[in-house]
């Protein structure tokens, strides 16, 4: 990982521990994620949950676009 990817991950963190704590605040009333840590934390683990699911899936379908390339190279390589 590099410098970018650290920065770019420190963003959507900061992004979703903000969005946590006004919804929270909005639904709850003011200073309600301040005195419940605990949900605030919650809310930060399901959206890293949901942040690695949408990279694995990305990075599946990339690896599976991959290999099907790379089974057409050897297909060709082979005189199939």
């Amino acid at each position: 990982m590099d410098k970018t990817e650290v920065i770019e991950s420190l963003k959507a963190s900061w992004l979703f521990l903000e969005g946590a704590e006004k919804i929270l605040d909005l639904k709850k009333g003011e200073g309600y994620a301040a005195a419940h840590p605990e949900i605030v934390a919650a809310y930060m683990f399901t959206a890293s949950l949901d942040f690695h699911a949408r990279i694995f899936a990305s990075a599946a379908d990339h690896h599976g676009a991959m290999m099907g390339d790379l089974a057409t190279s050897l297909d060709r390589l082979s005189g199939e």
